[in-house]
């Protein structure tokens, strides 16, 4: 991977809330386990914990975890302890896929039913898996961001066939893989290549539904990921290490029409950077539920907010941001959990970590009245 409503004055500044309503969940960690992870999909909510031993056992793969599975009214629906060495992965539809192996890979999946029942299982032969965010087919990939050659597979979720296969690119330097893909789903999926993207079809090899022959600079290896259920962030740039000088920048595109809806880079020149080097380089940018694309900046407490352009048209209205500064800051969230616990942000969602529970809030932002 960011509740209590409360009117802040401060000078210059007005409280914009984030969510409308209440949204906190606390969920108990069962004696003898500790946290690992929280998801939040469309249907349920996840818990994932590790037995509490010796990290040794952990890293070694001989400790248990554990599965706690709500429904969207924290109602507790599943709970299983998985095999040592098998890590919750996603959810497909109402069914929960998990994987084995480990930082360097993953080497099989399963997919099980709600009571753990096992539907079938898989040989992924190192490759990461993903779920497809529309409908229930799988990608199985290589290390992209480390350079693995290896043949993308699309996996059809509901019976573990391999339904297409792109194979490595021949060239006169030898095979290589795109330098991102992402699984839409239905049918269809991106990639891209030096500063080229694509949308094409796994059900119709040939067909390709739009292209962009360059957004901006070569796309950096695995850094394409989806904001939105609409949109994909693109990370690209360029080193030059002899003249010491960076360009980083991020691309926001509707992936059913490849329209560009926000495009920007920020150069570093020796000690000297533009300011939003940093967040376009770590992609920290963000969709808030009113459709305003934020933008966090380095020191995590501060960003800028661009508006959804008026009159019906897409993408954001750049001359309209304005500063942000995020409600609670870091040095207020360490401080409310103290030397007990320990906190995780993701975009949005704070993640407060105790022995005995964890706490899911939502992050709120102060938003400046003057123009940025």
């Amino acid at each position: 991977m960011r509740k209590i409503i409360m009117i802040l004055l401060l000078s210059g500044f007005i409280l914009l809330p984030l969510i409308a309503k209440e949204d906190i969940h606390e969920y108990k960690i069962p004696s003898g386990w500790k946290f690992k992870s929280y998801r939040s999909g469309e249907l349920f909510q996840a818990l994932f914990l590790l037995a509490d031993v010796p990290e040794e056992q952990l890293f070694e793969g001989m400790a248990s975890a554990r599965l706690l599975v709500f429904d969207k009214q924290d109602n507790l629906i599943s709970d299983l302890i998985l095999e040592p060495g098998w890590w919750f992965a996603d959810f497909i539809d109402e069914r929960i896929l998990l994987e084995q192996g480990n930082e360097m890979g993953t080497y099989s999946i399963k997919l099980v039913d709600l009571n753990g029942k096992e539907i079938y299982s898989l040989n992924t032969q190192g490759r990461w898996v993903d779920a497809s965010p529309i409908g229930n087919d799988l990608v199985l990939k290589p290390n992209i961001q480390d350079g693995e050659i290896g043949p993308i597979s699309i996996i059809d979720g509901e019976t573990g066939r391999e339904k297409f296969r792109l194979e490595p690119f021949k060239g006169p330097n030898g095979p290589s893989m795109p330098d991102c893909f992402i699984l839409i789903g239905d049918g269809l999926y991106l990639w891209g290549k030096g500063a080229s993207l694509f949308l094409q079809s796994y059900h119709e090899p040939n067909k390709t539904y739009w292209q962009i022959w360059n957004i901006g600079g070569n796309i950096r290896r695995g850094e394409a990921f989806f904001l939105s259920k609409d949109l994909i962030i693109i990370g690209y740039g360029f080193d030059d290490f002899e003249k010491h000088i960076f360009m980083s920048g991020a691309a926001v595109i509707e992936w059913r029409t490849g329209q560009l809806l926000f495009n920007k880079s920020a150069v570093r020149r020796g000690n000297n950077e533009d300011k939003w080097f940093n967040p376009l380089n770590y992609l920290n940018l963000f969709v808030d539920e009113d459709g305003n694309l934020i933008i966090e900046e380095k020191d995590d407490d501060t960003g800028t907010l661009l508006p959804p352009k008026s009159g019906g048209k897409k993408g954001w209205d750049e001359k309209s941001s304005k500063k942000v500064k995020f409600w609670p800051t870091m040095k207020e969230l360490r401080s409310s959990v103290g030397n007990e616990g320990r906190v995780e942000i993701w975009r949005n969602t704070v993640i407060k970590i105790f022995k005995t529970h964890v706490r899911i809030e939502k992050r709120k932002y102060i938003i400046d009245s003057e123009k940025h």
